[in-house]
């Protein structure tokens, strides 16, 4: 699947249109659209990554550092390949909100809860950290450019 390919690669700018064009495709409004649709897309994702299950372990919710992060995807052996790291984000959960300032929620959550440090003491160089941002049938992508944040509070 080309989608997965520019992904693992981290060809973000090739993959974000793919996800768009394939969420298109094949969700239904009324899905993405319900009481939950972050978990809706999250699902959708795993379900996507579960075709890397040879070559990378693929995780969802749980505790990293100070959080939990939404999908963590590993490889098993060859550590010259990326993790990859998404924080998922609905904006048809709070009303009015504008895709830029979920992105900039969720990046600064990823920063906060230092998710990408544990995985680097674990010997990974390349983390590379998405945000997943979705209202309804529109998704946008973001790489995560190594933030600078302070320390969390212990």
């Amino acid at each position: 699947m080309a989608m997965l390919r520019v992904l693992v690669k981290g060809n973000i700018d090739q993959f974000s249109p793919l996800v768009n064009e394939f969420v298109i495709t094949t969700l239904s409004f009324f899905d993405v659209r319900g009481k939950n649709p972050e978990a809706v897309y999250q699902a959708f994702v795993l379900g996507m990554l579960l075709n890397l299950g040879r070559d990378y372990e693929i995780s969802s919710n749980w505790e990293l550092d100070y959080g939990r992060y939404d999908i963590l995807v590993v490889p098993r052996e060859d550590r010259s390949r990326p993790a990859i790291l998404m924080e998922m984000k609905s904006i048809a959960v709070f009303y009015e909100e504008e895709p830029e300032k979920a992105i900039k929620e969720a990046v600064e959550q990823i920063g906060r809860r230092a998710y990408a440090r544990e995985l680097e003491a674990r010997g990974f160089t390349n983390v590379i950290k998405l945000v997943v941002v979705s209202d309804g049938k529109k998704v946008w992508v973001k790489k995560v450019e190594d933030e600078h944040f302070p320390a969390p509070l212990h």
